[in-house]
């Protein structure tokens, strides 16, 4: 009886806690997939940047 009571206070318990940070997932959502855009932006333009070679742009073969 008691490990019975036990499993299902332990059960409900988890999905309350499952439920709880699910919904929190959801909550932070847009402002979370501003963060993460604005991460990928800056880091597409770092890549863009190391790719960059001004001397193939001037066109000289120096």
């Amino acid at each position: 009886m008691y490990k019975t009571l036990y499993v299902l206070i332990m059960t409900t318990i988890a999905a309350l806690g499952l439920g709880s940070f699910l919904y929190g997932f959801y909550i932070m959502w847009r402002p979370l997939a501003f963060i993460i855009g604005g991460i990928i932006f800056v880091v597409i333009a770092l890549i863009m940047n190391q790719l960059y070679d001004p001397e193939k742009i001037k066109g000289g073969d120096e």
